[in-house]
């Protein structure tokens, strides 16, 4: 049984978080957001980069699939 933290989570711990929250927050990043917020957008790309999906719809399925696991890797919605 799994008992630590996943590999992303651990490098998006490196990530200067509040940084991000001021710019996105200068910038009115997340005004229309509905459920996606900025935070969760990039949290998705970078998994996307770090997976080396192709296309959206490979995206959406391969983050589909991890359900639960999601929110494991930061990733609220």
């Amino acid at each position: 049984m799994h008992c630590g933290r996943t590999v992303f989570s651990q490098l998006v711990d490196i990530l200067p978080h509040k940084a991000f929250d001021m710019a996105a927050q200068r910038y009115n990043g997340d005004r229309q957001a509905w459920r996606l917020s900025c935070m969760d957008q990039l949290l998705c790309m970078i998994f996307v980069q770090l997976t080396m999906r192709t296309s959206l719809r490979e995206t959406v399925t391969c983050l589909q699939a991890l359900g639960t696991r999601r929110y494991h890797c930061g990733i609220r919605h």
